[in-house]
């Protein structure tokens, strides 16, 4: 703060009232008081101004950021001559999340980590329906081919779902069957259920009520709500003998076959 022009005293405030000749000075004037003599006068308001440089300052290095050209994404850190491979024919086709996810999973994938080759080929099967492009399709059954081949449960059932539908595959009820199977045999409820009703109308399969029943039994003791459904509209169709039989069928691959965990 400034001294007193009158006593020269070092003690000044600011004043709560303005004297008349503060009023019409500009800006950053303020009325000061001294604290000693009483005598009010006009002075700089020196913190206001210094709020304002900083401010003036702050905007300056803001604007500046804003429009700064910005460096683009280091690219991503691992095995390159694996990733390329992988990317080349998805950069122009994909969306930038789904290419983060294909860099990320390809690595793994390429190295025959089962469950990384099942998450690319699902991701790529994304991007597919997205974009329409028939390389993300074909490479996307390229990889769950590899992971079902592995054992992967999950991935032979998307196998499963493929050639049932016919999606990216000519559709193949037995070749459906076949995958739905080998991921049954291991336990992963979906499969059971789906098995069990194409065993129930004879797709791919022979036509069998009491396969059906053992097949939508055991997926429905894994929790599967649809399987508990289906399950009941069967055992109407099933004599007694044969009910007895399908249960007892039933209790003895259940302690075979292993509780997949999903």
């Amino acid at each position: 703060m400034a001294k007193c022009p009158k006593c020269h005293s070092d003690s000044v405030r600011k004043s709560r009232r303005q004297s008349k000749s503060s009023k019409h000075q500009g800006l950053f004037r303020i009325t000061l008081r001294c604290e000693e003599c009483g005598f009010r006068f006009s002075g700089r308001d020196r913190t206001a101004i210094f709020t304002l440089v900083l401010s003036f300052a702050f905007l300056l290095s803001f604007l500046s950021y804003l429009f700064s050209p910005r460096e683009s994404a280091p690219p991503f850190v691992g095995d390159a001559p694996t990733q390329n491979h992988v990317a080349a024919s998805t950069d122009d086709s994909t969306s930038y999340l789904g290419q983060v996810q294909i860099e990320r999973l390809s690595g793994a994938a390429e190295e025959g980590d089962a469950e990384s080759q099942m998450k690319l080929a699902l991701v790529l099967a994304n991007e597919y329906e997205t974009s329409g492009d028939k390389e993300l399709q074909q490479s996307s059954e390229k990889w769950l081919r590899l992971a079902a081949a592995q054992g992967l449960p999950e991935a032979q059932h998307h196998m499963g779902d493929r050639f049932r539908e016919g999606s990216g595959v000519v559709q193949d009820f037995s070749q459906a069957a076949r995958w739905y199977q080998q991921a049954a045999d291991q336990g992963f409820a979906g499969s059971m259920y789906a098995l069990g009703e194409m065993m129930r109308v004879g797709q791919g399969v022979a036509q069998s009520y009491a396969d059906a029943y053992i097949w939508l039994n055991l997926a429905a003791a894994r929790g599967d709500v649809r399987a508990q459904d289906a399950r009941e509209q069967i055992v109407t169709l099933l004599s007694t003998a044969q009910l007895n039989d399908a249960q007892r069928h039933s209790r003895e691959l259940d302690e075979a076959i292993p509780r997949y965990i999903e």
